[in-house]
């Protein structure tokens, strides 16, 4: 069996990022399974949102802890790099490129949950959202109906 001598760096970089982008999607994907599967969950904290315009607590935290890693790797980095430390530097590009790979997969998150809020704002009943919210959500069509 031939084995490679060396796993190209492309790949190794592009593995982090893509670590850091499961990581992240889990992080949501553990949020969003307790949302369904406890629905007393409803229009309480993370599960509301801060503005109407904004996407629920809940993604924004998920967006909040993608970026830690990246400025702590990128603070690393650059402290190893001026001190010589090349291992270091290497562990701080590392934790950078996870951090890189987080904020790939949440900040399209962001920004879709951001952009659908805009196309379909929050129905009566929907996910998070005060009563007063929600009721001021609904819309009144009986004026729209137009008899033929």
């Amino acid at each position: 069996m031939v084995m490679p001598e060396a796993v190209p760096k492309e790949a190794i970089e592009f593995m982090t990022r893509l670590g850091g982008a499961v990581t992240s999607s889990l992080e949501d994907l553990a949020f969003e399974w307790y949302w369904a599967t406890h629905p007393e969950m409803m229009g309480k904290f993370p599960y509301q949102r801060p503005h109407p315009n904004l996407p629920p607590y809940d993604d924004l935290i998920v967006a909040g802890l993608a970026v830690p890693p990246w400025v702590i790797g990128l603070l690393v980095e650059e402290d190893a790099k001026k001190k010589g430390d090349t291992k270091t530097a290497e562990l701080g590009k590392s934790v950078k490129e996870f951090g890189e790979g987080s904020l790939f997969y949440s900040l399209p998150m962001l920004v879709h949950h951001t952009g659908m809020t805009f196309a379909y704002p929050p129905a009566a009943g929907a996910r998070g959202g005060s009563p007063a919210m929600r009721e001021q959500s609904r819309t009144d069509v009986g004026h729209r109906i137009i008899k033929l």
